[in-house]
């Protein structure tokens, strides 16, 4: 959860994975747009832009995006068909090896998917350089994401 001595307060750590995972949300709509799911279009973001495999982007999005989102904690996840566990590391930086980072390891009794924050960031900001490149160079992703963005950008609230 981070260090209160060295960060500050510890559940600062979730806030900014939790902005993070929003981003991402944000670029996977612009790059895929918005009729494939939401988490499709997350996964497949942070296989194709941010390097992760695809059983890492999977876990990821579940824990990062909905269960912490949601549920204001990470939760172990539990594989409906095989029972199989998942938990996590999360860390700022120093503690985590960059090669590290964004992995499964399986350790007895389930998998530890490994993420830093600063890593995070810094693949999201490369990824992001990359698919905004991309909308770039094809008239079709800009038509895309300016059609998601125009969505996003004006929110309504119907009360």
């Amino acid at each position: 959860m981070g260090s209160e001595d060295r960060h500050g307060f510890p559940r600062t750590l979730y806030g900014y994975v939790t902005a993070s995972f929003s981003f991402i949300d944000l670029l996977s709509g612009y790059c895929y747009g918005d009729r494939m799911s939401q988490t499709k279009r997350m996964r497949r973001l942070l296989v194709d832009y941010m390097g992760a495999s695809r059983d890492a982007a999977a876990v990821a999005v579940k824990l990062w995006r909905h269960t912490l989102m949601h549920t204001g904690n990470p939760w172990t996840l539990v594989e409906r068909s095989s029972r199989k566990r998942y938990s996590w590391l999360l860390h700022w930086r120093e503690h985590l090896p960059r090669d590290q980072h964004m992995k499964l390891q399986p350790p007895p009794g389930g998998e530890v998917l490994n993420v830093s924050l600063l890593y995070l960031v810094d693949d999201l900001l490369s990824g992001a350089q990359q698919l905004f490149a991309d909308v770039g160079g094809s008239a079709a992703l800009r038509k895309r994401a300016r059609r998601v963005h125009s969505k996003v950008s004006a929110p309504s609230l119907n009360v």
